[in-house]
């Protein structure tokens, strides 16, 4: 059996491998359906392709990645990820992918961002984590926002989908916001 590295309710996160990639990896990323609020899913992936982006995340000291793997099932049904990690600064991107349609709108993408915010913070020591995601997704916004993120701006007609442009938002959680949220008084 696998070890989980972080732990949750319903979910673990582990290490991403090259071994995670196959058949139903690479089609969660050729489906406009489940890309269209990413970067992925411009061009058509093949095995080799992905495998190659894998192996450059697992050299690259400033991004983390990690698979999202169900507790009941121990099923690979996503990713997440920390990118652009600035040591100094002390800040990153958050990314999230839930790949399998299956486990949509479950909470499983939520619980996947708080763990990786509890390791963000408490494991690497950063203080901020930043999000960008089209002004049409108002599921993603939401959540970000449940999770104590702050909308910090706006930037206009950023992204081309479906024959119309969409205005960036950008928006970011730190530390103390985070934490602030488990406080009672």
């Amino acid at each position: 059996m696998e070890q989980p590295f972080i732990d949750g309710k319903n979910i673990y996160l582990r290490g991403i491998t090259t071994e995670d990639v196959n058949k139903e990896y690479i089609e969660w990323l050729n489906d406009f359906e489940v890309t269209k609020d990413t970067s992925t899913g411009i061009f058509p992936l093949s095995y080799e392709d992905v495998v190659k982006y894998i192996k450059q995340i697992l050299h690259n000291k400033n991004e983390v990645m990690f698979a999202i793997i169900t507790k009941n099932e121990r099923k690979h049904i996503g990713n997440i990820k920390l990118g652009d990690i600035n040591w100094i600064h002390r800040h990153a991107y958050l990314g999230i992918l839930i790949g399998n349609k299956k486990y949509w709108g479950k909470g499983y993408g939520t619980e996947a961002c708080e763990l990786l915010l509890w390791y963000a913070f408490n494991r690497l020591n950063l203080h901020k984590l930043s999000v960008a995601l089209n002004d049409d997704n108002i599921r993603a916004i939401k959540v970000y926002k449940k999770l104590g993120f702050q909308i910090e701006g706006t930037r206009r007609k950023q992204s081309f989908k479906e024959g119309k442009y969409h205005d960036a938002i950008d928006m970011s959680v730190t530390f103390f916001s985070f934490f602030s949220m488990f406080i009672v008084y």
